[in-house]
């Protein structure tokens, strides 16, 4: 009898380090569980902002394309005024003499007057005039210019936002994985404590075979403390 006691005091004691040391990796186990829970949160919230940023980003994107569209065919519209106004500038020029009907001279017949006037008298002021209008620029011409500037910086900032958006998704990813390998350990922390649990159960039972048996029970209470048992929190 003495034989038997002795050898379930050894299970006793060997259930007891057993359940001790499950609860210490039960304490270990809830604050990372609590600290995977400020995690998660944290990461929803940065899920949540991602996706904000994202369709912002959609927004602006579709914006930018529209604009270049639309300035693009103003481009084109201008480029093809600036052509029929030099076509139609050439088939106005007659050779001698210019119409003087028109109220505003084109180019080539302020040149033609340049050329009769240098038989007359040589007139430096009246040449460096012609030869300015000559070099300037048409209003239509300046205008398509400082729309095809405005393209190629719209294109740019598209291209600044197509970046981000990239970025962004990959972002998305990662938060998604951390949120899965999250879910892993909170699964295995779970797991942890469903054992240590069943552990508690089986030394309670055993001290409530050793009450009923033998009041050898008393030194089992002075080797397994009361503060050993109690239940596992959630």
């Amino acid at each position: 009898m003495y034989t038997t006691n002795q050898e379930q005091l050894q299970e006793i004691e060997y259930l007891t380090k057993q359940v001790e040391l499950l609860r210490q990796m039960n304490e270990q186990h809830a604050k990372v569980y609590e600290q995977l829970d400020v995690t998660a949160r944290e990461l929803e919230e940065t899920n949540q902002k991602l996706v904000a940023d994202s369709k912002a980003s959609q927004q602006k994107i579709l914006s930018l394309t529209e604009t270049i569209e639309c300035l693009q065919t103003n481009i084109d519209h201008l480029q093809s005024q600036v052509e029929e106004l030099k076509s139609s500038g050439q088939g106005r020029r007659s050779p001698g003499k210019c119409d003087q009907e028109k109220p505003a001279p084109s180019f080539a017949c302020l040149k033609e007057l340049y050329d009769l006037r240098q038989h007359f008298v040589y007139d430096h002021v009246f040449a460096e005039k012609i030869t300015s209008l000559q070099g300037q620029p048409s209003p239509d011409e300046e205008e398509n210019e400082h729309l095809k500037k405005t393209v190629t910086m719209l294109q740019a900032q598209l291209s600044l936002e197509r970046q981000k958006r990239v970025t962004m998704e990959e972002e998305y990813g990662l938060v998604l994985k951390e949120n899965s390998e999250l879910e892993q350990q909170l699964g295995a922390t779970g797991a942890y404590r469903a054992r240590a649990l069943e552990l508690e159960a089986e030394v309670a039972e055993m001290r409530q075979m050793l009450q009923s048996e033998h009041p050898f029970v008393n030194g089992v209470e002075k080797l397994v403390p009361d503060s050993l048992y109690v239940p596992f929190k959630e």
